[in-house]
Order: structure tokens, then C-alpha cells, then sequence
């Protein structure tokens, strides 16, 4: 702190000091010294770490000798977003039960990384008894929760304790008696998030009239983007929601053969509304849907649907642009569902993690195009300088390098995320508006794999693809430079000796001077 205070320094700051009363107040001053100790307070206190540290602070006011039990436990050896949560599930607990849920034998040895679904059990255990009892019941959560099966089971711990309506529905659905595929874990959060009290928008009666209509009888990837879509509209504008429901081919209630044009409307229900009647019509928008199974993601749904547009070649682009991304990146395509929407939006293309992309009217065929939105899939990360140079490089894989403008406003990544922190309300002129983010961004991932070769530039991409999906890094990279910092940890930090030696000059042309 002795060389000036940031923002987050400033935060942190106030949390210490407000921990040192707690301590001294209730008689346990050891319990500040320890805290003081963790190498992760020491080397200064990311935004994740300062979040923890309030809920330590919280938890030690109502329990400092439960509070101290709990920085000895491996969880808290570092701070990523996981631990975070793990805590913020502890606040929720009633003040007297803290202590004894510590000790309880489902967390023998302690909270380690990795029991996010015992710490929300014991959550649950104190709020809602009868609904873990029954989650517990089912045959493939009493058998252990693996990896995989955590993200549905933590989805149904939610919506046992925000919106038990709805977790009773669910119950009655059916889904839960063989486990949960991923598109059933995407449609248990968006459900949450359509019902939970913890969202503003949320509606139980709504979300209670949706689960009941046939296209969630069973749900498949194209079912849970329909889900999202259906959520998007009812926190953009429920006249919008509400006119979505009666229109005459889904009054009745949506059926499997309506749901790829409702997945459809995710695209437009914000920025183009009046496009909701010209997609869910038939006889105005043709719909071409093929199944394709791929060999990490397995079966994936692909569809092409062209806002008053003839179908063209759009389908077979898409499939095989989607292979190569796969194939290139080493990891399972993101999405079971994508739908390519050919559609007037007010720009040439856009795309994101849901899996639904647009591209303007006469756009339909654009390779390049697609396969930048494409990669967008993978690569919806900030800052933009890495999604955007991302998606560029792996479209220039699949399709010709065009060339780019140069960046007008800096000549370094370095410069150009300081001119966004500095300016954040218009951050996103300054990376995208500018085209800097796209040559830039390309400019640093061309030059590595040119550097590394084809194997060494790919581990790296994936690794680096792989925690910011997680947000692995969260206690170490932050701030202004949190992009650069992921970037190096994959390709110096993480790759063997002789990539990262190579890779580091690379890293620092392209980015530049960084900050002390």
C-alpha cells in the first residue's frame, strides 16, 4: 500500500480494518493475526479475495471461533470464485448452526476445493430439510455427485430454497430420476433464474405455466436454448413475454417442433422485437435443423433460420465450421444447440455463448463471418481484445485472412485496455468501435502460433480458453491488466519451459510496458 491505493487496495483497506474490530471485540485477536498471515492477504487482495474477506468478516461476527476453524481448512489456502461461493452458502446459514455444521461428517477434514455440493447441502439441510432428503434419494446423487453432476445438483439446491413451486414441478417432471444431461442442468439454472427471488424479474406463476407445456416433457439442447430465450424475453418486457405465449401456433402450449424458432428469438427480443411474429411464422421464416454428432461434444442440434429470407447453403457452412472449431481447440464445442438466425439486426453479425448467432440478410453464406461468431461460442471473454482477436484467429483457419485496419488509437493491448479502464463508459467504442480490439487481438494470437508452431500455440489456446471459462485465475489476474495476466499464465506460466520462453517476448511486444 506504501505505493499508492487503488480502488480495490481502498476496499480492502476498510474490510481489514472492520475485521481487526470484529476480532478485538469478540475476544479474538489471534483470529486477525492469522488472517493477516495468508499469503493471499499479504500480496494484496484481488476483488474475489476481497469478497471472501467480507464474508469471513461476516461470518467471524456471528461465530469467531467457527470462523477461525474455517481459515485453517484447505479451501481458503487461496481464493478462487468457488471458494467465494462456498462462503457466501455459510452466510445463509442460521448464526448458531455455523458451528456445528463445520463439524459435520460429510466435510471430514474440512472444506477442500471441490465441495461446493456438501457446504450447499448443509445449506439446505438448515433451510429445507425435506427437499435435500428428496434430492438425496435419488439414485445417482446417493451414489456420489461426480464432476459433472454438480452443476445440476447445486441448480436443484437453489431451486429447493428460491422457488420450491417450482422444484416440486420439476420433481413431478421426471427429468431427475436417471441423472441430468447438460441440457437439463441448463434448464433447471434458467429456471431458477426465471423464478428464484433472487432475480427482480422473476415470475413462479410463469415460470410454472412454461415448465408444464410439452417441449420440456423431455429436454434436449434446442429445449433448453428455447428456455433461455423464453427467460430473456420475460426480463426484457413481459408484454413482449406475454405476446410470445399467444401467439396462434403456441397458444396451446410449445411443442418440440416450435422450439427451435423460439431459441430463435434470443437474437432479437432486445434489439429487434418486431422480428418475434416474422420468426415464430411459418409461412415468413424457413427453418432447416439437422442433428450432428460430434466427436467431444457428441450430438449437437444445428439450425438455420432465415427471417424473410430462401434457405441456402447456410447449414452446411455452419456444420462443417463447427467441426474445425472443435477439432482446432481440443475442447467439446460449448453448445448442444446452435442456430444461425439470417436476420436484418442492425448489424452484420453477432454471437455469444447461448449458441444463437445472427448475421445480416445476404450474409447467410459468408464463411469468414460465420465462423467469427462461430468461435464466439468458445470465446465470449473479456476483455474484448481476447474474444474478438480469438474469434478472428480461428476464422482465419477455417477461411481467408482478411486483412484488418490498424488499430487508430494505440499501438500496443497494454495502451489500449488503459484507454478502456480510463474511459470505461465507453469501453466498448474503444475496443470494438474502433476495430481495435479485432487487429490487435489477432495480431498477438497470429504471432504466437507463428512463433510456437501449430501444437505448443494450441495447449496454450486451450488452457487459456479453459480457465477463463472457470475463472481460474481470479485472485491473481485483475484490473486493467486481468486479460494480459491469463494470457500469460497459459502460454509462460503454465506451457513447458521452452514455449514459454518463447512465447513471453511475443506477449510483452504485443501488450507492452504493463504497470508496477
Amino acid at each position: 500500500m506504501r505505493d499508492g491505493v487503488s480502488g480495490d487496495e481502498e476496499d480492502a483497506g476498510t474490510t481489514m480494518s472492520y475485521a481487526a474490530e470484529i476480532a478485538i471485540e469478540s475476544g479474538f485477536t489471534d483470529l486477525f493475526v492469522t488472517l493477516t498471515e495468508r499469503a493471499w492477504v499479504r500480496d494484496g487482495l484481488a476483488p474475489v479475495e476481497i469478497s471472501a474477506l467480507f464474508s469471513l468478516v461476516s461470518l467471524a461476527h456471528r461465530d469467531a471461533e467457527a470462523a477461525a476453524l474455517l481459515l485453517d481448512m484447505p479451501f481458503l489456502a487461496t481464493v478462487e470464485m468457488d471458494d467465494l461461493g462456498m462462503l457466501q452458502d455459510l452466510e445463509q446459514l442460521p448464526p448458531d448452526q455455523l458451528g456445528a455444521a463445520l463439524a459435520s461428517p460429510s466435510l471430514e477434514g474440512g472444506i477442500g476445493d471441490g465441495d461446493e455440493v456438501a457446504v450447499s447441502a448443509l445449506r439446505l439441510a438448515a433451510l429445507a430439510p425435506d427437499a435435500l432428503s428428496r434430492i438425496e434419494r435419488l439414485g445417482w446423487v446417493s451414489d456420489g455427485v461426480s464432476a459433472h453432476e454438480s452443476g445440476g445438483v447445486l441448480a436443484l439446491h437453489e431451486l429447493a430454497l428460491d422457488a420450491r413451486a417450482v422444484f416440486a414441478a420439476v420433481e413431478a417432471r421426471g427429468w431427475l430420476r436417471d441423472g441430468l444431461a447438460i441440457a437439463e442442468t441448463r434448464a433447471l439454472w434458467t429456471l431458477w433464474a426465471m423464478s428464484g427471488r433472487s432475480y427482480a424479474a422473476a415470475d413462479e406463476a410463469a415460470t410454472l405455466r412454461i415448465l408444464a407445456m410439452p417441449f420440456l416433457d423431455e429436454v434436449s439442447g434446442t429445449d433448453a436454448a428455447a428456455l433461455a430465450a423464453l427467460d430473456r424475453a420475460l426480463s426484457s418486457s413481459r408484454p413482449l413475454f406475454d405476446r410470445i405465449l399467444a401467439h396462434p401456433p403456441l397458444a396451446s402450449g410449445i411443442a418440440d417442433e416450435h422450439a427451435v424458432r423460439v431459441a430463435a428469438l434470443d437474437a432479437v427480443v432486445d434489439e429487434r422485437p418486431e422480428l418475434v411474429d416474422v420468426i415464430l411464422d411459418p409461412e415468413r421464416t424457413p427453418v432447416e435443423t439437422r442433428v450432428v454428432e460430434l466427436p467431444l461434444a457428441g450430438a449437437v442440434t444445428l439450425s438455420a433460420v432465415h427471417a424473410g429470407s430462401e434457405p441456402g447453403g447456410t447449414l452446411g457452412i455452419v456444420e462443417e465450421v463447427v467441426r474445425a472449431h472443435e477439432g482446432f481447440m481440443g475442447a467439446a464445442f460449448p453448445a448442444s444447440h446452435v442456430a444461425v438466425v439470417v436476420a436484418d439486426i442492425g448489424v452484420l453479425g453477432g454471437g455469444g455463448p447461448r449458441g444463437v448467432i445472427t448475421v445480416a440478410p445476404g450474409n447467410g453464406e459468408d464463411r469468414r463471418l460465420l465462423a467469427h461468431e462461430l468461435a464466439h461460442v468458445y470465446w465470449p471473454f473479456h476483455p474484448p481484445w481476447i474474444a474478438e482477436g480469438a474469434a478472428e484467429f480461428m476464422a482465419s483457419r477455417v477461411a481467408e485472412l482478411r486483412p484488418l485496419a490498424p488499430c487508430p488509437l494505440a499501438d500496443t493491448l497494454g495502451s489500449l485496455d488503459r484507454l478502456a479502464w480510463e474511459d470505461r463508459e465507453s469501453s466498448d467504442d474503444i475496443y470494438r468501435g474502433s476495430g481495435c480490439a479485432y487487429s490487435l487481438g489477432r495480431g498477438l494470437f497470429l504471432d504466437l502460433h507463428e512463433t510456437l508452431g501449430d501444437e505448443a500455440f494450441r495447449r496454450g489456446f486451450a488452457r487459456l480458453y479453459l480457465a477463463m471459462r472457470d475463472e481460474s485465475h481470479e485472485a491473481v489476474c485483475a484490473g486493467v491488466e486481468r486479460g494480459v495476466c491469463y494470457v500469460r499464465s497459459a502460454f509462460v506460466g503454465d506451457a513447458a519451459s521452452a514455449s514459454a520462453g518463447l512465447a513471453a517476448p511475443v506477449i510483452d511486444r504485443w501488450y507492452g510496458a504493463t504497470e508496477e
